[in-house]
């Protein structure tokens, strides 16, 4: 059985997104990505992890209901307008609560996965 995870590839000119074979070490599917910031602040990459989440299948997100998609898609305007203090917070509590769920979601997404080849 392959090995899959989601993977992340925050660059100097994009930031990507892509399933990638472990064991192979190549890309699965569909490569989502877009141009990473200047300056690559924390905020700043979040944003763009914002405005890629727009980009999922609705049919994903439908099947993970517990995930907030709807302010993971509008916290990219928190970072946009840079509301000084807020947007450091926001960053803070997305890294401390939301990204464990969201990292679950990721997991149960490629079970599924190999469960359907």
């Amino acid at each position: 059985m392959t090995r899959k995870i989601q993977g992340f590839d925050v660059g100097g000119s994009s930031v990507k997104a892509g399933l990638v074979d472990v064991d192979g070490g190549q890309l699965i599917g569909e490569l989502i990505s877009a141009p990473t910031p200047r300056p690559a602040t924390p905020a700043g990459v979040m944003q763009v992890i914002a405005g890629l989440s727009r980009r999922l299948p609705e049919a994903m997100k439908s099947r993970h209901p517990s995930i907030a998609w709807r302010d993971m898609a509008g916290a990219g305007n928190v970072y946009r307008h840079d509301y000084d203090d807020v947007a450091a917070r926001y960053v803070w509590h997305t890294l401390t609560h939301d990204l464990q769920p969201l990292r679950l979601v990721v997991l149960e997404e490629i079970r599924n996965l190999g469960e359907s080849r």
